[in-house]
């Protein structure tokens, strides 16, 4: 049995450094601290505690505090619990909803040993970006303590009453009544409360304190709910016997379509991601793969795009099998009838349209050579817009827009170099670039463009790359200038090699 606590590590992107994280709540009363991460937690920040006192203990421009939001962390922690199946089929969320219950009886073999699935789990745990606690114990009761209130090379438990005995009564998981109560007579630890005799606690503490003494001996039982996945959809048809017809095949992935759209309707979804599996009986099974740039359970659509790759599958001897899986699916938004069109349902049809058109035209020259232009939350003007995939998921509505800055109609790929006649900090009068010429008549600027310093920039990569990570992380100072015969370009100086470039211009 596993209980793992899992604290969120949230960095603010405004600073290199590390801030402490605190999750609040506002009342009539005030502000009060309701979770705060470990970092808060060592400089003295606990739980119920003003916001003031909060930010007195931290250095005031380390902090980053956000509103607590419980139905937020419930459910980053069940999509968590669903994560979690990898290493066992049985995973349940706390209801304290700070951890995660597995039960990892029988799973060892597949790991090659408890310990090794520890630290796998803890590996996979920490690349996900959180902090984890992990106890391994015969009883739940026993691992959600040791996680908790352990020490940190407490992983695999094999005496519960050893490993909890010096452990305060707190991680009995009692009501806070009962811990005062229990202290108030001097019992801090459980090891204190098992020298009393058991007779005399129902009726001084509650039947609960002795429930969970119990339950963290293994002397009760103690049963969860484990999360119940819900399976992508699937459906299938076997043959009588192999069949080489491709008319069967065709007929037999149309009417699977239709099933696998009743399925989607069902859930509400669409599906992004369908793969198609023809079993043979010579050979190993062959599959053919689409997708989608946006959800969709229209059966045309979908046998549009599996025909041309299902007309290249090998038959081999005869085909025994097919199956089609949802492999990944989207949320439909429902749309009203054609007797109650309003503006919203003309905008999802042009989206569906749109959707079946790149769809159409990836799959026949492939889904690389598709892709939409998204904007980033940047100032360096070569990484404000970058390419990416068609049929990737589109960015929320809050996404930034582009900065009203003018900026120019055409931008270089990579900053050229230029030789000019200027006198920092004012513009260039004359410049010569790709081996003309230019006087110029009219400039505005200068306009600063400094390195992202809250970015964590990262080296490497072609010579090309680390020259332009070098321009930008030096700063720029960026001006508009119009020659003499009439065109504009966008040049700037490098700060530190005092160099000029030519990064864009207006046609």
């Amino acid at each position: 049995m596993w209980s793992v606590d899992l604290i969120r590590r949230r960095q603010n992107r405004s600073c290199c450094k590390p801030h402490s994280v605190l999750l609040i709540n506002t009342n009539g009363h005030g502000q009060f601290i309701a979770r705060c991460c470990e970092r808060a937690m060592t400089a003295g920040v606990r739980t119920d505690m003003t916001l003031a006192h909060a930010r007195a203990l931290l250095p005031i421009d380390q902090v980053h505090i956000e509103e607590y939001d419980p139905q937020r962390d419930h459910d980053a922690l069940l999509a968590l619990a669903h994560w979690a199946i990898r290493f066992s089929p049985i995973v349940a969320v706390d209801p304290a909803d700070d951890g995660l219950m597995v039960d990892i009886t029988g799973c060892q073999r597949v790991f090659n040993g408890e310990r090794t699935l520890i630290n796998r789990l803890i590996s996979a745990v920490n690349k996900l970006g959180f902090h984890v606690r992990v106890a391994s114990a015969p009883t739940y009761g026993c691992a959600w303590a040791v996680a908790r209130y352990g020490h940190d090379d407490q992983s695999e438990i094999h005496d519960e009453q050893s490993a909890i005995e010096p452990l305060p009564i707190a991680a009995l998981r009692v009501d806070n009544d009962i811990i005062e109560s229990l202290n108030e007579v001097g019992v801090q630890t459980i090891g204190q409360l098992v020298q009393l005799p058991r007779q005399q606690l129902p009726s001084r503490f509650g039947d609960d304190l002795l429930l969970r003494l119990d339950q963290a001996l293994g002397l009760a039982m103690e049963q969860f709910e484990p999360i119940r996945p819900n399976p992508k959809p699937r459906v299938e048809r076997v043959f009588a016997g192999p069949t080489k017809q491709f008319e069967a095949i065709h007929i037999t992935v149309q009417q699977l379509l239709t099933q696998l759209a009743t399925q989607l309707h069902a859930r509400e979804s669409g599906v992004r991601k369908l793969k198609a599996t023809f079993e043979r009986v010579d050979a190993p099974p062959e599959g053919v793969t689409i997708s989608l740039s946006r959800p969709s359970r229209d059966v045309k659509h979908l046998w549009s795009l599996l025909f041309p790759k299902v007309e290249q599958v090998n038959l081999g001897y005869g085909v025994e099998r097919v199956e089609l899986h949802a492999a990944s699916i989207g949320r439909l938004q429902h749309t009203q009838t054609a007797h109650w069109r309003s503006e919203q349902t003309k905008q999802a049809e042009i989206e569906r349209e749109l959707g079946q058109l790149l769809d159409t035209i990836a799959s026949r020259i492939g889904a690389d050579h598709v892709t939409r232009v998204d904007v980033n939350e940047t100032y360096i003007p070569e990484r404000a817009f970058e390419h990416r995939s068609a049929l990737q998921p589109a960015p929320p509505s809050d996404t930034p827009g582009i900065t009203c800055i003018d900026r120019p109609s055409v931008l270089l790929a990579h900053p050229e170099p230029v030789h000019v006649i200027a006198q920092p900090p004012h513009h260039p009068h004359w410049l010569r670039w790709r081996g003309d010429e230019h006087r110029i008549v009219k400039a505005f600027g200068p306009e600063r463009i400094d390195n992202e310093w809250w970015r964590e920039e990262r080296h490497g990569g072609t010579k090309a790359r680390r020259h332009e990570e070098e321009i930008v992380m030096s700063g720029r100072d960026y001006f508009k200038l119009q020659d003499g015969r009439g065109q504009w370009m966008w040049v700037f100086r490098d700060s530190r090699s005092e160099k000029w470039f030519v990064h864009g211009q207006w046609t």
